[in-house]
């Protein structure tokens, strides 16, 4: 803002007559300096793609050249000849229009100056380490639990490390301008540098605190959270024009400018109208709308889906054209449509998720997650409806789009793992297994194919392939609950009823309240005439037991204890 405003007005101040813009050089050093800074950050803490990387080095190229003066700003045109008396003319009316832009700011400008872009940090740093994760009402505890806690495994701990964060930053900076107002001084008395420090400290204690106590009084419980970026800009900008005021403070305009007031209006409408406007478009409502997303995905963690289906809504309203929001609207309502129980409600749900999902494959018709959403939608609406004839349309329509799906993504192993998985749906085990084995082929060491491949032989009764394939499920995966039970379920079935119970077991260290594991360890100690063991997990296995099992748990555990009593 600092920049565009000295530009603006330099813009309408430019002497009469040739010679390279004023300035014009070092606002396209700065500018190009900016821009290098920027990807810069992207490159060390964002996301480093060849683009930032090819961005970076040729704007260097560029920097160099341009500080160097390797090339001129723009060709110099071949002066024509003109008589004497008229180059003397041009001289001397060049010599009274340009100013004497020699020389520097005086000491109190120079610092306050600073001082202003140090509080500008500082507000900066307010803005982003402020939060209240203990749920304060008030500013100022906001601001203090900010500053002297953090949280460890979901506990609030005391650590100082923020304040001294920002007590550090503002030190060096208060050292910095006590030594470069002495500097311009050229007066080295310790007096002189704790006057600049004096000036710095008036300026850098007051304005970031009383931006931080705004900012925090918009974080209590309940508070609309979505201005906070807005009030950050608008603080950006203030400090970027008070900036630049004070840099043209000492340094006069030409005298002799050229001044014409019509052509005011367009930069007057350009500045204070369309400037703003493209500001909000192309940068703030972005960023608005992913506060509102990132509120939305907490939700989605909570299992929320109606709450964040709403906030990612909103979040498309502020940013239409970002298909990553729709995305994620499309996962809040299919998660919604699973729990609905009308058959006309969440048939209604499901369609509203298929015109989501379309339209974010509309706008990013390359990005393989909207194909492959719409596979999983459609699989999902073929598991909920109990029309035979939609089921299968519905089937087809998944594995058309998976078919999609990895064209887009060829290597990508999950795709064929879940297109495997509409096959056996539909009962093709041919083309399922052809599935699983290009998964195999493109990544052997993925746990999910391994599963997936015993459930294939297990529901083909092919005990050993099934149980070398959960083997090695869980081999690559030791923490995987699922392939244990199902090994467990295929050791039984096969008669290796000691594995079986290991199995078993090796569940229930993982969950140790799983249902299923109680009850299989009951019958299998049953079976193998341990009836103690069996009586204890038959009653742990009760009192986890869903309402409609319990009857039958009951009548189980009756019968061993009439053995044991026989």
């Amino acid at each position: 803002m600092g920049l565009a405003f000295y530009v603006m007005v330099m813009a309408f101040s430019m002497p009469t007559g040739g010679g390279e813009p004023i300035g014009a050089r070092i606002s396209l050093i700065i500018a190009l300096l900016a821009t290098i800074i920027a990807h810069f950050i992207e490159i060390h803490f964002g996301i480093a793609i060849a683009a930032t990387r090819t961005y970076f080095w040729t704007l260097s190229a560029v920097l160099v050249v341009l500080g160097m003066r390797w090339i001129p700003l723009e060709p110099e045109p071949t002066p024509k000849p003109e008589p004497e008396s008229r180059v003397k003319r041009k001289r001397r009316r060049r010599h009274r229009s340009l100013p004497n832009l020699e020389g520097r700011p005086s000491p109190v400008i120079y610092v306050v100056a600073f001082s202003l872009l140090m509080a500008f940090i500082l507000s900066t740093m307010f803005f982003d380490y402020t939060t209240n994760q203990l749920g304060k009402t008030d500013a100022l505890s906001i601001l203090k639990a900010s500053l002297t806690t953090r949280m460890s495994k979901g506990k609030p701990v005391t650590s100082l490390a923020m304040l001294w964060l920002f007590f550090f930053t503002w030190l060096v900076g208060g050292i910095t301008a006590g030594s470069q107002f002495s500097l311009e001084a050229k007066d080295y008395r310790a007096s002189t540098w704790f006057k600049g420090f004096a000036i710095y400290s008036l300026i850098t204690i007051p304005l970031p605190l009383i931006f931080a106590l705004f900012h925090a009084s918009h974080l209590k419980p309940g508070a609309n959270v979505l201005d906070t970026i807005t009030y950050y800009y608008i603080s950006v900008f203030v400090y970027m024009l008070l900036v630049a005021i004070l840099l043209l403070w000492e340094r006069p305009l030409p005298q002799r400018a050229t001044f014409r007031p019509i052509a005011w209006v367009p930069t007057t409408l350009i500045s204070i109208v369309i400037l703003p406007f493209l500001i909000y478009a192309t940068n703030l409502s972005i960023i608005q709308a992913d506060i509102i997303y990132k509120q939305g995905f907490s939700l989605d963690n909570m299992h929320q889906w109606a709450k964040s289906a709403i906030l990612h809504n909103r979040a498309i309203q502020l940013a239409p054209t970002q298909d990553y929001y729709y995305l994620f609207l499309g996962r809040a309502l299919l998660e919604q449509a699973k729990t609905i129980k009308d058959p006309a409600q969440r048939e209604a749900k499901l369609k509203e998720t298929e015109r989501i999902l379309l339209k974010a494959r509309e706008l990013n018709p390359y990005n393989t997650d909207h194909t492959a959403n719409l596979a999983r939608l459609y699989r999902t609406w073929a598991e909920l409806t109990n029309d035979k004839e939609k089921r299968q349309e519905y089937l087809q329509k998944s594995a058309e789009f998976y078919a999609e799906a990895t064209r887009l993504s060829p290597n990508n192993a999950q795709l064929y793992n879940e297109w495997a998985l509409v096959y056996m749906i539909m009962g093709d085990k041919e083309k399922a297994l052809e599935k699983l084995k290009k998964s195999l082929a493109l990544d052997d060491q993925y746990d999910q194919t391994y599963l997936l491949l015993g459930d294939y032989y297990r529901n083909a009764k092919k005990w050993a392939e099934a149980a070398k394939a959960y083997e090695k499920a869980v081999e690559l995966a030791p923490r995987r609950v699922q392939a244990y039970s199902a090994l467990g379920f295929v050791y039984a079935q096969m008669g290796q009823l000691d594995k079986a119970i290991e199995a078993n077991k090796k569940v229930l260290e993982l969950s140790p309240n799983d249902y299923i594991s109680h009850r299989n360890l009951a019958l299998l100690y049953g079976q193998l005439g341990r009836l103690d063991e069996a009586l204890v997990e038959a009653q742990k296995a009760l009192e986890l037991a869903p309402e409609k099992d319990k009857q039958a748990l009951e009548n189980f555990i009756a019968q061993l204890k009439r053995q044991k009593g026989s």
